[in-house]
């Protein structure tokens, strides 16, 4: 559903990380009791800083091995 809402919004689709799974539930949980949304909004900060900047240096490392 996040996803789809990025996507529909002309933003970039994220990956959450299963090893991140306590972090979200923990996000979630302190939304559901305060009905505060900074605790997702840092969660989902971080997950599309490593959802993209990982996929970038992939990239990146492969094409300079690609032109050396």
């Amino acid at each position: 559903m996040l996803n789809y809402i990025l996507i529909g919004n002309k933003l970039p689709p994220i990956v959450l990380f299963y090893n991140d799974r306590e972090q979200d539930y923990l996000a979630l949980e302190y939304f559901n009791e305060t009905q505060e949304i900074s605790k997702m909004f840092i969660l989902l900060e971080d997950q599309a800083y490593k959802t993209w900047l990982k996929d970038y240096n992939f990239k990146l490392k492969n094409l300079k091995e690609f032109l050396d």
